[in-house]
């Protein structure tokens, strides 16, 4: 089998192999529940992920994540230039 780098994304999307979490999954509740399930994310698996990704693959760290440039937030520009990067990547810093 050729090994390929997936994305964290791509991995748990793909349904030829099933993780430790999805065996719960199973056990708890069903196989339906399982390939049905919606994919979800919290605060914390991000960094989890990112510190996974930057540790274990760096060279996948700037495909998969954006890193937000330091801007002075004590500006009006500087809180318009975060609102419109924010847009760029798609996420939210709180």
């Amino acid at each position: 089998m050729k090994k390929r780098n997936l994305t964290n994304a791509e991995y748990h999307a793909n349904k030829t192999h099933i993780s430790a979490s999805g065996l719960k999954m199973i056990a708890k509740k069903s196989v339906y529940h399982y390939l049905n399930q919606e994919p979800f994310s919290s605060t914390a698996m991000n960094l989890g992920s990112a510190i996974h990704t930057i540790l274990l693959e760096p060279q996948n760290f700037d495909k998969e994540f954006f890193r937000m440039p330091k801007i002075d937030l004590r500006t009006k520009d500087g809180k318009e230039q975060k609102k419109e990067l924010q847009k760029i990547a798609k996420i939210g810093f709180y």
